[in-house]
């Protein structure tokens, strides 16, 4: 309480004393004659800038480019992205869907909504499926180390979703749909805007029988029981003059047999223009999570509440003899968090993070632009560390960008990997928190090409990281066993355990690779006209990875869930006039192993996947639509749809346990309006 109680007088302090940023004006922006991208993006610097101008490169995915793909959460869409490595359904044996980057865990990965972290409750990963398609308006995607402005989490990178705001006019959406494994999925939205008051609200239900996909991802699951997930979320902006105030409620809650879960996200965000350079940004988060669990050995109530918030001025600098234009931002951050367990013992823990940062984006030269910065991390129980970053970017042409990153990472352990007490298996085993655990570092490198003209776009990236004092789990001998040797674990609460894991440092790892991808629209790439859009799409991931831990039997090998290939080509076709859209990806993976030892292995497995949606009114033939205007009018809002996801029922096994790694071939059809 003390520590949130400091938290909240630090961030009242700053919205009085902390001078965020705008671009250069309009004579000291990059040359852009060939190619005109009007993206504005923020995940890069943390102020609107136009993203083909932006220091740090930004990948975005529009509205249309989600829904193309996802019909009910994010996995699909960040599934066909090069470089990220989406896990469906098999983390942690309760069916969380994660994602990798640049070869790094999901714990170092920072997942963004609206600029705010997003947590998660099962050790602090993100579940992909408690982020909603529905109410996405872009998905801003930036590579490499950001943890200079980002903090712990984001080490190889940042994944900010935006989501939809309300309009001048109003609008609003729903949809309906069943499949395979007895799925009901039923989503729904609405936005407008009162005077200066704009607001859009979602909701989303889904449920399925994951054992009949997934396999045995839980002891929970029988073939018939059925896991109900069901999401709700706002969002109210209120401008007024140089003022704009952002409310951003959610709630997640999952149902399943013998284990029920809820999240609970609130954020609120006050930004305030001072003067035409300058603007303070403040904003403070409530997140909240609370699992329980009554499965055979593994009964337990979970309790994890974290408040996050940031204070940060910036102000652009007019041109210099030494630069063009100048951005400058500083601010701080600020995290509480605390753990409440209720096991065979009850526990209580909590730990806070002041996070001072500063950074400055500056444009040298009408084709350069440097930006450096640095956050300075006092941790409660593992004092200062500072994490600089570099980016310089070259602007060659007007249609080709290059830049470089060069950034140190920082991650503490979070309260799980610290204080954590999981008895499983009717007691058979247990994973044990470690209090003498290191944080992570790592030094992280980026070369980054990215090409964009009309009608074709390409991205060639390499990258590097160097990790430190990686967090895993080992084996360990409980001081319960017999005989046990000097250098036992204790095993608290009077457990009693065959076999016992505990949190660990490795001392070294590595990862490096490339990722490419070219997107073409060959009739934009020729000025051909027609109402006809075709789109061909290729992305190609290349990653080594290696354990440097010291330990036999590990030392040298391949860390696990890393495969060395990754494809996804992609092809689709649209008419507006006749209403039909449709998209068809495939996505690659070439074996890995599934542990440190590098025993046990998956196999290469090719999954393809559809989407298609037709408004079957659209097709109704000229000469048929006087008699049908009115349906044709109400109609001309509707849409079907057919979703099929690993059509052939490829299989990515285990080899040495047999166990599934992807879920089995699933179809669903539905129907949609947009008003």
């Amino acid at each position: 309480m003390r520590a949130r109680l400091l938290l909240i007088r630090m961030m009242t302090g700053l919205l009085l004393t902390v001078p965020c940023s705008g671009r250069a004006d309009d004579e000291t922006a990059r040359p852009d004659d060939t190619v005109r991208v009007d993206e504005v993006v923020v995940t890069g610097s943390k102020t609107e800038e136009d993203r083909w101008e932006a220091t740090v490169p930004v990948q975005v995915l529009d509205r249309a480019e989600v829904e193309s793909s996802s019909t009910i959460n994010l996995e699909d869409a960040l599934a066909e992205i090069p470089g990220l490595y989406v896990r469906r359904n098999n983390q942690f044996r309760l069916g969380a869907s994660t994602v990798r980057m640049q070869g790094a865990d999901p714990d170092k990965v920072a997942i963004l909504v609206d600029g705010r972290r997003v947590r998660g409750g099962i050790e602090g990963v993100v579940d992909l499926r408690d982020l909603p398609a529905n109410n996405v308006e872009r998905i801003e995607i930036i590579r490499g180390p950001a943890s200079s402005l980002y903090g712990s989490d984001a080490m190889a990178g940042v994944i900010n979703i935006i989501t939809r705001g309300g309009t001048p006019e109003p609008h609003a959406a729903a949809a309906y749909g069943q499949g395979s494994f007895a799925r009901k999925f039923w989503s729904a939205s609405h936005g407008w805007q009162a005077g200066n008051l704009r607001y859009f609200f979602s909701g989303m239900h889904d449920e399925f029988r994951p054992l009949e996909q997934y396999g045995v991802i839980s002891e929970q699951f029988t073939g018939d029981e059925v896991q109900k997930r069901d999401q709700a979320g706002a969002r109210f902006d209120w401008e007024h003059g140089a003022h704009r105030v952002s409310l951003t409620p959610s709630i997640a809650t999952e149902d399943s047999p013998d284990s029920d879960k809820q999240d609970l996200s609130t954020g609120g965000e006050w930004q305030w223009r001072t003067s035409e350079n300058t603007r303070i940004t403040n904003w403070i988060n409530w997140y909240d999570f609370t699992r329980s669990n009554n499965l055979e050995g593994f009964e337990e109530n979970n309790h994890y509440d974290d408040w996050e918030g940031e204070s940060r001025f910036a102000w652009e600098l007019g041109p210099t003899p030494i630069w063009s234009g100048n951005d400058v931002t500083a601010g701080v951050r600020g995290r509480q968090q605390s753990l409440d367990q209720e096991l065979p013992f009850s526990r209580t823990s909590s730990v806070w993070q002041v996070s001072p940062f500063l950074q400055t984006d500056m444009l040298l030269r009408e084709n350069v632009s440097l930006l450096v910065g640095s956050s300075f991390d006092r941790h409660e129980i593992y004092g200062l560390d500072v994490n600089p970053r570099a980016t310089l970017t070259w602007w060659p042409a007007s249609i080709l960008r290059v830049s470089g990153t060069v950034g140190r990472g920082f991650r503490a352990p979070d309260l799980l990997q610290l204080y954590d007490v999981d008895s499983n298996l009717g007691g058979f085993y247990v994973i044990l928190g470690n209090e003498n655990l290191e944080p992570e570092t790592d030094l992280g490198y980026t070369l980054e090409a990215e090409l964009r003209r009309p009608g074709i776009g390409g991205l060639l990236s390499f990258y590097r990281h160097d990790f430190r004092d990686l967090i895993i789990t080992e084996i360990v001998t409980p001081c319960t066993a017999p005989d046990p040797p000097s250098d036992c674990v204790p095993v608290p609460g009077g457990l009693n355990p065959d076999l016992a894991f505990q949190y660990e440092n490795v001392a070294k790892a590595t990862t490096q690779g490339l990722e490419a991808s070219i997107d073409v629209a060959p009739l934009e790439l020729f000025d051909v006209l027609t109402p006809h859009q075709v789109t061909l799409g290729f992305a190609y991931g290349l990653l080594y990875t290696k354990n440097e831990s010291g330990i036999a039997g590990e030392d040298g090998n391949e860390l696990p869930l890393s495969p060395r290939n990754r494809l996804v080509p992609s092809v689709g076709y649209r008419n507006a006039d006749l209403g039909i859209t449709a998209r068809i990806w495939g996505e690659y993976e070439s074996e890995s192993y599934t542990d440190f030892t590098n025993l046990e292995r998956t196999r290469d497995i090719w999954l393809w996947n559809f989407k298609v949606t037709v408004n079957p009114l659209a097709l109704v033939p000229p000469s048929s639509r006087d008699m049908l205007d009115h349906f044709l009018d109400v109609g001309r809002h509707l849409e079907v749809f057919a979703v099929g996801e690993n059509v052939f029922d490829a299989q990515s096994l285990d080899l040495t346990t047999g166990l599934e790694l992807v879920g089995h071939a699933s179809f669903m059809v539905g129907v949609g309006a947009r008003f």
